[in-house]
């Protein structure tokens, strides 16, 4: 994302053929904070400091891309929009995500991410309600696309929680635990991995941001 404030200006697009030197394809984003469709009520401008997915779907021949959207402070889900040569694209909408109940006015689809996994498309997402250390339900969530703009919630993935130790513990509530992850699944010998991005906000700093793989269950997968 461009230099910006609240990293809205504009989002570039790289290619590379060997995934180690890069060099930008167009001179202008291919998408800014004030693209068609936005619609977001923190900033009246959509942020790209989240993740950011793009996937190609052949059966649409579509490229979709996936990006953070405010509701308003302290709520957030995912917008998404699609193009076909990554340069001229629809405009933003929410994502449909027909099974579950999300409360627009304190949840949080936080981080998401959209990947290829074994020839198929998958995705995943945090899940909490900001401020709430008590909630049962927190967690990383598996998505299944219906086609990539309807997803469906297959299964929790881990359980989170929140810190309990100040300074980031209950009074810093915006402070989340585990909702930081890296894009990606992996399977090793029957076995499935999340990364999750630690010590985020980097309140150790002797330990500094590292990253922690956590083994889950993929039998739903």
């Amino acid at each position: 994302a461009d230099d910006h404030t609240c990293f809205g200006a504009g989002v570039y697009l790289f290619q590379s053929k060997d995934g180690i030197e890069w060099e930008q394809k167009f001179d202008q984003p291919i998408i800014t904070g004030l693209h068609n469709g936005q619609r977001d009520g923190l900033r009246g401008i959509s942020e790209f400091d989240s993740a950011l997915s793009v996937i190609y779907d052949y059966a649409s021949e579509h490229y979709f891309l996936y990006a953070r959207l405010n509701i308003k402070s302290g709520v957030r889900y995912i917008q998404c929009t699609k193009s076909k040569n990554l340069r001229d694209w629809s405009p933003f909408k929410p994502l449909k995500i027909n099974n579950f109940e999300f409360n627009a006015n304190k949840h949080n689809f936080y981080y998401p991410h959209f990947f290829n996994f074994k020839n198929r498309i998958l995705g995943y997402t945090a899940f909490y309600e900001e401020g709430n250390h008590s909630q049962k339900d927190a967690g990383i969530y598996l998505l299944s696309p219906k086609s990539p703009e309807e997803w469906t919630v297959v299964d929790k993935m881990k359980s989170t929680g929140f810190y309990h130790e100040e300074p980031h513990g209950p009074k810093s509530s915006r402070f989340k635990n585990e909702c930081h992850t890296v894009n990606g699944l992996t399977e090793f010998n029957g076995k499935y991995y999340l990364y999750i991005q630690s010590n985020y906000y980097n309140f150790h700093a002797d330990k500094g941001c590292y990253l922690e793989r956590h083994e889950i269950d993929g039998s739903y997968i």
